[in-house]
């Protein structure tokens, strides 16, 4: 890092997340994250340096992207630290006005965010590159992925067949629509705030979708079911339609559903899926 002027002093490793390694490094004054991705998800480096260009352009609050560098095995992604806790870490102890006013601030950069386009619908494959051509078509991949590991592995899984059936019922009344950009790792984990309880910026930027703005509402009600976080920001978001947050919900259990045998990316063993996303088991 020393050949791109980039200071590395006090390298630290980041025990958060399961699809890439991040590390703290740097003086006082200039701190980063370098986020490495393995060789196969390479192409989410530059997606996520583009997509995070174009968001503090918007005025989104995020990380500033630095640069990439290639170290090997691996492209990372080095960008300004944002300075401040988890919003996860303090939230319980807050005022209901300070859960409001935080909470404004995040449906306004999560909506700015949604101001962006996007060209296809599912997830990112890149920047301004998507996985499906259409809902339908998304909704089909997502199906068939799910019905042909209850074949293989879970014949005996009534819970995955129950959620199967009622994700399908509710995808007949699904209707297409021109996609834009979803934020789906919307999270109290990957909200950073200051010591004052304002809102510094989101991180984490590979979970893109290309969708509506339910989805990254209906990914956080699978993993939080009806948390004060969920409602209160539902309340705050009267575009959303509470039938397509269910159906994004159950969308994010069957896609991993079929992933549910194997490890976890960094070879962590996987939590039981209806523990992860307690939204099925609580309401389907």
């Amino acid at each position: 890092m020393q050949l791109y002027g980039i200071p590395y002093e006090g390298v630290e490793y980041i025990p958060i997340g399961v699809m890439t390694d991040k590390f703290a490094f740097g003086s006082e004054g200039s701190k980063y994250i370098a986020r490495c991705y393995p060789e196969e998800r390479d192409y989410l480096a530059e997606a996520e340096y583009r997509y995070m260009q174009k968001f503090r352009e918007r005025g989104v609050l995020c990380p500033k992207p630095v640069r990439i560098i290639d170290v090997g095995p691996y492209l990372c992604l080095i960008y300004e630290m944002l300075e401040g806790r988890m919003l996860s870490e303090v939230y319980d102890q807050l005022s209901e006005k300070q859960k409001d006013d935080v909470c404004r601030e995040i449906v306004d950069n999560y909506m700015r965010i949604s101001e962006v386009r996007s060209n296809g619908h599912g997830w990112m494959l890149g920047y301004e590159k998507f996985s499906h051509g259409s809902i339908e078509d998304l909704v089909d991949g997502v199906v068939n992925n799910a019905e042909e590991w209850i074949v293989q592995y879970g014949q005996t899984n009534s819970q995955a067949k129950n959620v199967l059936e009622k994700f399908k019922q509710k995808a007949l009344f699904v209707e297409g629509s021109q996609p834009m950009l979803v934020w789906s790792e919307l999270s109290m984990d990957n909200i950073i705030v200051d010591e004052r309880v304002r809102l510094v910026g989101f991180v984490d930027f590979e979970g893109l979708m290309g969708a509506d703005l339910n989805l990254g509402v209906g990914y956080l009600k699978a993993h939080e079911n009806d948390s004060n976080f969920v409602m209160r920001l539902m309340k705050m978001m009267p575009e959303l339609q509470e039938e397509k947050v269910k159906f994004y919900a159950m969308m994010r259990y069957l896609r991993i559903l079929p992933n549910t045998h194997l490890p976890l990316p960094n070879g962590t063993k996987r939590e039981n899926l209806n523990e992860y996303l307690p939204y099925v088991r609580k309401n389907l």
